[in-house]
């Protein structure tokens, strides 16, 4: 997520990332906050990711993760903003 962005804690937060013709977006609380073109390719065929630290097993989330979903396609932003 876009670290210039103030997340306060002590809050339940709704964080999203899609990405789709090599565009990522990612939002926060259903608003967009950054997005960019993407210069890698996908994942391989044995993927690994990491949920709540980096890759590198560093800088792990303070928190709690309540859901998580992986889906196979770009969701539209009105799929996952919760209403107001």
């Amino acid at each position: 997520l876009d670290s210039t962005q103030s997340h306060p804690s002590g809050i339940w937060h709704h964080a999203a990332i899609v990405y789709g013709d090599r565009m990522m977006r990612q939002y926060v609380d259903g608003s967009l906050q950054c997005s960019g073109t993407v210069m890698y390719l996908p994942i391989d065929r044995d993927p690994k990711i990491s949920i709540g630290v980096r890759q590198d097993l560093r800088y792990w989330f303070k928190g709690a993760i309540s859901s998580i979903k992986v889906t196979k396609r770009a969701l539209l932003s009105s799929e996952f903003t919760l209403p107001k």
